[in-house]
């Protein structure tokens, strides 16, 4: 397990929104699950909330763990896993190995 896996385990677990930089743009989002991909790369699928992007925000995103720089968990701040379009069993991944909790 390396540092950024730890971080993403951590922000899951507490429900923390994350900041880091991807493709040269720093980015805030709130991850909902982390796994391998259908591909086998290691990736987080995020409503991404702040920071830039190239499409309108907020908006779902997937962020491959290779490409996340200087990654942070804001652990000031949680967020409430309420959005009726998140789908924990997102078949974009081939294994699971951390997700939110879907509230009732």
């Amino acid at each position: 397990m390396n540092a950024i896996d730890s971080l993403i385990r951590q922000a899951i677990a507490g429900r923390h929104p994350i900041e880091f930089a991807y493709d040269n743009k720093k980015r805030v989002a709130n991850p909902y699950i982390y796994g391998k991909s259908k591909l086998k790369n290691l990736t987080i699928s995020a409503y991404q909330t702040g920071g830039e992007s190239s499409k309108k925000l907020p908006g779902w995103r997937p962020f491959l763990l290779d490409k996340m720089l200087n990654l942070k968990v804001l652990n000031d701040r949680t967020f409430v896993p309420t959005d009726p379009s998140y789908n924990p069993d997102d078949k974009f991944f081939l294994e699971v190995i951390a997700k939110v909790k879907q509230l009732p």
